[in-house]
């Protein structure tokens, strides 16, 4: 496969086109694809794709994988937060205060779309997510893994600049969007599916860069109410859950 590291950014890129190794998402005939998309970059009939709602408990790895957090051992310090009244559905605003030497929110942030950070998985130890979190009743907009980063402090559309905003600023004012979720099933028989794909390597999806002719065109062309689209994450195919390159 056409293969292109991006080493800086931790990004991985990837062509499905010409692909001799068997891979989960080639050497099957057929795929069956659970996908997220950020809403306000693709909005949809609301009868097709609507956010998915807080969770009522902590995501379990026996009910979706994809938002199983992936843990390390960072540990960052906070000083106060407080969440902004969300003004659209599944989007909520939280203000966070981070201690001047820390740099980290407490959760990976997977940029691999470009535009947005995704929430891929959550720190251990005290952290500003989870002291965040800790206030809130589950029903309530608990940051979770799967949210989309949408702005920080005004800037948005630029994932690389939306990190520095979290890596350099103290006081952080945040926009989270859940994820719309649509399930697609492609019957490609011997021909492609027609996607080039990019992921970061810590990743838990793969995130649609290009489409061309193959099996996703002819379900847009069948399905124009649930469209796969550019920027679009794939958090499984097949049932398959779990880091990005087990997806491939």
């Amino acid at each position: 496969s056409d293969v292109k590291n991006e080493d800086s950014f931790d990004i991985a890129h990837t062509s499905e086109y010409g692909q001799v190794v068997p891979t989960l998402l080639t050497s099957h005939p057929a795929v069956t694809l659970k996908i997220h998309k950020e809403p306000s970059l693709d909005p949809a009939p609301e009868t097709a794709m609507s956010p998915a709602p807080a969770s009522p408990a902590p995501a379990s790895p026996a009910t979706d994988p994809a938002l199983t957090p992936v843990t390390d051992s960072d540990e960052v310090s906070m000083a106060f937060h407080e969440e902004a009244q969300a003004e659209i559905e599944g989007q909520f605003t939280v203000l966070i205060r981070k201690d001047a030497e820390d740099t980290h929110l407490g959760c990976h942030l997977d940029i691999s779309d470009g535009i947005t950070l995704r929430v891929c998985g959550m720190a251990k130890g005290r952290t500003p997510v989870q002291a965040y979190n800790a206030t809130k009743h589950p029903s309530q907009s608990r940051i979770e893994c799967g949210d989309f980063i949408t702005a920080v402090n005004g800037v948005h559309g630029d994932a690389i600049k939306l990190g520095e905003e979290i890596r350099l600023n103290t006081d952080l004012e945040i926009t989270f969007r859940r994820p719309c979720v649509i399930m697609v099933h492609l019957d490609k028989g011997h021909g492609s599916l027609g996607v080039d794909l990019t992921y970061a390597r810590k990743g838990t999806s793969l995130v649609i860069d290009k489409i061309a002719d193959g099996a996703v065109e002819e379900w847009n062309q069948a399905h124009p109410d649930q469209l796969i689209k550019r920027h679009d994450h794939i958090v499984s195919v097949n049932d398959t859950w779990g880091a990005s390159q087990d997806l491939l």
